[in-house]
């Protein structure tokens, strides 16, 4: 036990450690691609290098590259010069943006990097690509990428388990052997009643020699907060030197921060069909309070203790790609580390929400530590082919995916007071019958110890996929393809402390295999506008342990008629027609699309009231139905005037009503999405362009008659200076309407809180920024 206990001190001390020398190292990235020789010659790009909708974006969706028009499947693409113009640079920019798509705001439970993504109403069944590479967090800072893409619909022949809803992919810019360039940006913000924001980023590409290239980029951020800490009332008097800072009445945007990473990438190319790449990303998040404020006090929270939230990202791939004639390879190898590390004041909780008392019965604060460590090997390799057979034009792929992933859920709740401090404090005169009773030996002195579990889990997956498309016709193509899948789940859960009625330990493993189909038809009705058809089945693999809930829980499960076992697989089977193209000589593009989806076998997680149990429960409960549908569209009718939106709605419906107190329910809401972006540019001299656009989102999530689900508007907006020389500067505005909605509520007790929590978009903020570019 004390070991588990310093490991994650130790974890915490890596992230700040690792922290320090990440910022040096960024920050030099950074300053040498913003203060370039003045030799370097800048980059002439009309706009800023900007992309016309009029200009096709290339995409990776299906595992080769394709136009986006041409891709039979409902899908979102932003490039680079999109994300930089409407500075957007995490998930919360784009995700307002694309029709159907919702997020959590605060993740599983409160992680910043680990926010659940929900496609078409499923929720936290989209699966994360970087690259070539399955990666376990959701918030890298999207710098020096050159596009994201967002599939919709499942994605599990090609994308594998978890793809469910969809895939959201983000490539990133490959070191260049033609020539050297380099970039960088600076912003700054404010938001309203909460602190000011600042980043600073850059990126250089050095072509080494003829055939070697290497590409460093950079980023710095200062995120301020907008949630403000008002300590509760614990009659512990004058804190200084305590737990508390001297000011106890309001700590000022607790949910501030920074993130901050360094990439870097190299490219052999020995052959003109032969590119090897070697690249690691490594980032870090430091922050102090989760974005959740008291439900009846918003943007404002009651806490008592230390706040903190790390975040350590480590990203290693090695990656071939061979292409000559027909025949193509590309096989990539990834390693990846995560370390997450969570503490936060849950003694209010204890105190009232447990026994009933005033939270001064404790002398110290009474922290809520956890940590989520992550790190997995994956592999994959694949086969290409694209040629005629028989005079048909084929196109085949081959391949095989191998993974090993750990992880682990450690938490620790404990109390530096020795046993008999407490007890006398909870039961001074016996009346309780209260015994602490338990011992935590970390520091050789008896500790109370409130709660400790560590769920340590190992998945290994093989799998063997392939997809062929032939086109019988000029235009028609049909395509099908199978993925076999196996996989083994090996679990242990261990517990003690008071909450979960002392020691328990638990191990089980499981293991199962399957075969995940796709069907795809496509005809081009014209030239440049083509429909489509897809039936797809996605799946997530099941749990060997299921919850293993502490023998404490049996008398609520018994109530509740639920058994406590693992958890089987789930799937669903999604049907999709479509079509896409362009109108009036290219000025319009349209891609629309609708969808059903039957969902099998959905794993949920229950918790129950008044702390009958510490843990959820986690299981099979029930089927659903889920359709709707998508349009998006842009449009160039007038020189240098450019429009677009989209509109997306899924309705939801399962067989079964949510089981228990406070259901946890994977099932999304009905959904209604739209957004419209609209902008203006022309020239303002021989060398200079102007710029004004903005954007504009209404989400309504659940009914309309439906209390507590989030229906709100989001509007943006941005002016700037573009010049032929390469830089750019521009004044932004987000959240220009101050929406504050509930995107995300924890009841009381989900995670160590009293009152009902919730989390919400970033006030209005306003801010400047400059960017460059030379090559």
């Amino acid at each position: 036990m004390p070991k588990d206990v310093n490991m994650t001190k130790m974890t915490s001390d890596r992230v700040r450690g690792r922290g320090r020398l990440l910022s040096t190292v960024c920050g030099m990235t950074i300053s040498a691609a913003l203060a370039l020789p003045a030799a370097a010659q800048p980059q002439s790009s009309g706009e800023s290098g900007r992309v016309s909708s009029q200009d096709e974006i290339v995409v990776t969706a299906q595992k080769r590259t394709q136009g986006v028009l041409d891709v039979p499947l409902s899908i979102t693409a932003i490039p680079e010069a999109t994300l930089e113009r409407q500075n957007i640079d995490s998930l919360v920019d784009y995700a307002t943006r694309v029709a159907n798509l919702t997020f959590d705001q605060a993740g599983t439970i409160g992680y910043r990097g680990d926010e659940s993504i929900t496609l078409r109403g499923v929720s936290g069944r989209t699966n994360y690509y970087i690259d070539e590479t399955p990666a376990p967090i959701t918030d890298v800072r999207l710098f020096d990428v050159e596009r994201i893409e967002i599939l919709r619909g499942p994605q599990g022949t090609l994308y594998g388990d978890a793809a469910m809803g969809g895939t959201v992919k983000i490539v990133t810019n490959k070191p260049s052997t033609e020539s050297f360039s380099a970039g960088g940006a600076s912003g700054y913000s404010f938001t309203k009643d909460g602190g000011q924001s600042y980043y600073g980023e850059g990126f250089v590409n050095i072509p080494l020699f003829e055939q070697l290239a290497i590409r460093v980029s950079g980023y710095y951020e200062e995120i301020g907060g907008y949630i403000d800490n008002i300590p509760a009332a614990t009659g512990l008097g004058d804190q200084t030197g305590g737990f508390l800072p001297v000011d106890v009445s309001r700590q000022k945007d607790v949910n501030g921060g920074t993130r901050k990473g360094i990439r870097a990438a190299l490219r052999y190319s020995p052959t003109e069909t032969l590119d090897i790449d070697l690249s690691a990303w490594v980032q870090d998040i430091d922050l102090g309070a989760r974005s959740l404020y008291d439900d009846a006090t918003p943007l404002e929270t009651s806490f008592g203790g230390s706040m903190v939230e790390q975040q350590d990202f480590e990203l290693y791939n090695a990656t071939l790609n061979w292409n000559s004639g027909p025949f193509g390879i590309i096989s990539s190898t990834t390693y990846y580390d995560i370390q997450t590390f969570n503490s936060e004041d849950i003694t209010v909780f204890l105190a009232r929400g447990l026994f009933g008392l005033d939270p001064s019965i404790f002398t110290n604060s009474q922290q809520l530590n956890n940590s989520l460590p992550a790190d997995a090997f994956a592999h994959e390799t694949r086969f290409t082919f694209d040629d005629e057979i028989g005079g048909l034009p084929v196109f085949a792929i081959v391949g095989v995916f191998y993974n090993d992933q750990s992880t682990s859920r450690d938490q620790y709740w404990f109390d530096e007071q020795s046993i008999p401090d407490i007890n006398s404090a909870i039961d001074p005169d016996g009346s309780m019958g209260f015994d602490f009773g338990l011992n935590f030996d970390g520091l050789g002195i008896q500790r109370g110890l409130w709660g400790f579990q560590m769920i340590p889990s190992q998945v290994k997956q093989l799998a063997f996929f392939s997809e062929v498309s032939v086109r019988p016709a000029e235009w028609l193509e049909v395509a099908g393809g199978l993925r076999y899948f196996e996989f083994d789940v090996e679990e242990t859960r261990t517990v003690d402390g008071f909450l979960f009625g002392g020691f328990e330990t638990a191990s089980g493993k499981t293991s199962d295999s399957g075969l995940n189909p796709r069907f795809n038809i496509k005809a081009d009705i014209s030239e440049d506008f083509m429909i489509y058809s897809n039936i797809a089945k996605g799946f997530n693999i099941g749990t060997a342990l299921g919850s293993v809930l502490p023998s404490i829980c049996d008398a609520v499960l018994d109530r509740e008629g639920l058994s406590d076992g693992p958890v089987d697989p789930e799937s669903l089977w999604s049907y999709e027609a479509g079509g896409k193209g362009s109108l009036l000589g290219g000025r319009v593009t349209v891609d629309a699309s609708v969808f059903y989806i039957d969902w099998t076998d959905i794993q949920e997680s229950v918790s129950f009231a008044d702390n009958e149990c510490p843990e959820s429960l986690v299981g099979n409960f029930g089927n659903a139905q889920l359709k709707g549908g998508e349009v998006a569209f842009t449009a160039n009718l007038f020189t240098g005037f450019e429009f677009g939106g989209s509109f997306g709605y899924t309705d939801v419906e399962r067989d079964t009503a949510a089981i228990g107190t406070q259901a946890a329910e994977q099932v999304g809401n009905n959904l209604l999405t739209t957004s419209f972006f609209w902008e203006y540019s022309g020239p303002v001299g021989d060398k200079l362009s102007a710029y004004f656009g903005g954007d504009h989102q209404y989400i309504q999530e659940g009914e309309t008659d439906q209390p507590g689900t989030p229906h709100y508007h989001l509007t943006n907006m941005r002016a700037g200076l573009a010049s032929d020389d390469g830089w750019e500067v521009a004044l932004i505005a987000r959240n220009i309407m101050n929406s504050q909605p509930a995107l995300q509520t924890f009841a009381p007790g989900s995670i160590g809180n009293l009152l009902t929590q919730t989390g919400t978009l970033r006030p209005r903020t306003i801010g400047v920024e400059a960017r460059v570019k030379f090559n």
